[in-house]
């Protein structure tokens, strides 16, 4: 006996955007780029995950965003972060062209994107600032501040 059920997650494309996980969201894209990788080529998979962003900002804009004016960036809240993990995870010899980066990196990085946990992946691709006005008397202790959505404001 086999029984399916559909059940309705949630009704407009909106609430999506607005439960969706940055982290969650990149790392899976990331991740998905890398099996892609190695059948595309670096420069078709560099492009085609820069498209996949684009794609999703531009569906956000047009589904959801109440902004008509088209000079302005329109970002989810919560993927507000997504651009920029994007560009690290490019910016990683795994997507660098071969003139760029030796081969052993390449597949090296691959591996470790595909295979890291997923604290791992955050912080490799998150930025982390110093603060350097007290970083002479804290040296052994420095503790780096997350750059997240909570402290952008100050």
């Amino acid at each position: 006996m086999v029984l399916n059920y559909v059940w309705k997650v949630c009704g407009n494309l909106l609430s999506y955007f607005k439960s969706a996980d940055v982290e969650a969201v990149s790392q899976f894209k990331i991740r998905q780029m890398c099996s892609q990788a190695i059948s595309l080529g670096a420069k078709r998979a560099k492009e085609k995950l820069i498209n996949d962003v684009i794609e999703l900002l531009y569906n956000y804009r047009k589904n959801c965003g109440q902004s008509n004016n088209p000079s302005q960036l329109v970002l989810p809240e919560m993927l507000r972060l997504y651009p920029l993990y994007m560009l690290s995870a490019i910016k990683t010899p795994a997507f660098r062209l071969l003139s760029m980066s030796k081969l052993d990196e390449k597949i090296a990085m691959l591996y470790k994107l595909v295979t890291m946990g997923f604290n791992q992946m955050a912080v490799l691709l998150y930025p982390r600032i110093y603060s350097i006005h007290d970083f002479c008397e804290n040296m052994n202790d420095a503790e780096p501040l997350w750059l997240n959505y909570d402290n952008e404001s100050g």
